[in-house]
């Protein structure tokens, strides 16, 4: 059985108010994802197949302040394992969005903020939604970002997601979507692929820098629990746990790499189940952004 590990890693370009939307597609033991990036920066080894328009509020339309943003990071990426400061980017970890004025440094979220994120459990397999906290909790190590369950929601994923949705979540940016969906939903959610991910960003500093604000995964639901029955239950829990964390870290700004031993590897399909080196230099440099307390 092929599956493929289909990455929607949902780029950032935020120039004039828009944020370009990057799919990227991967094949168990192979990478078909061959088309180039439509961000403004220089990324175009990002492997982006296709790409929309995410509905990115105007300057009058956006929330006010956030509420919890701290006066310095709330948390810190661990110290790097011996070998792993020296490997590089668009190497050994790759980056899913670059800032406009600095084309070696990614778009993040702000660490002195929590991320919230909310579940629709609409297709999740028995036994999966503390497995997806394992997973949250292990990006959440390895990149010093907070997180927040702020519950469930009836919210679906969607090709355009709004990010400001003040009569749903409040008068905040719309929490992380992590969606357990299907192809019935979501028509890229083909029966032989386990989801995709990514994360929507604003510009600011007029314009010359990026922020993450929030971000969606929609996990398809069948395919995952269908992959997780052919093997032995003491291998089930992690191997999910694994693909989970995989579309956490497209979430928090990876994309994928050329190096097997990631979980981030594009052909990745749940046999790495624990950080690599490459991998842990990746989220320790997107745990790291710039703190907007006006944004």
């Amino acid at each position: 059985m092929n599956r493929r590990l289909v990455g929607r890693t949902v780029a950032v370009a935020v120039v004039v108010l828009a944020a370009a939307i990057g799919v990227v597609a991967v094949t168990r033991g192979g990478s078909s994802d061959d088309a180039s990036t439509t961000t403004t920066t220089p990324a175009t080894h990002h492997h982006d197949e296709t790409t929309t328009a995410a509905t990115v509020p105007t300057s009058s339309t956006r929330p006010p302040p956030p509420t919890d943003e701290r006066t310095a990071p709330i948390g810190h990426p661990p110290p790097l394992p011996a070998g792993a400061a020296d490997l590089h980017e668009g190497v050994d970890y790759q980056f899913l969005t670059y800032q406009p004025d600095d084309h070696t440094r990614p778009v993040a979220y702000d660490p002195c903020r929590p991320i919230h994120y909310v579940v629709n459990e609409r297709t999740a397999p028995a036994g999966a939604m503390p497995i997806l906290k394992q997973a949250i909790a292990e990006v959440s190590r390895a990149t010093g970002l907070e997180f927040i369950d702020d519950g469930t929601t009836t919210e679906r994923p969607v090709e355009k997601r709004v990010l400001y949705q003040p009569e749903r979540y409040g008068k905040r940016w719309a929490p992380v979507l992590l969606a357990w969906s299907d192809q019935a939903e979501l028509p890229l959610l083909t029966d032989d692929s386990f989801g995709s991910g990514g994360s929507y960003g604003v510009p600011v500093d007029d314009g010359a820098r990026s922020l993450y604000v929030t971000g969606e995964v929609a996990f398809n639901g069948p395919t995952i629990e269908t992959d997780a029955a052919t093997f032995a239950p003491a291998q089930r829990e992690s191997r999910m746990r694994a693909i989970l964390m995989h579309y956490v870290a497209h979430v928090v700004g990876l994309t994928h790499t050329g190096d097997v031993r990631n979980i981030l590897y594009h052909g990745h399909d749940g046999r790495a189940t624990s950080w690599a080196p490459g991998d842990l230099a990746g989220l320790a440099a997107v745990g790291t952004g710039r703190c907007y307390p006006t944004v």
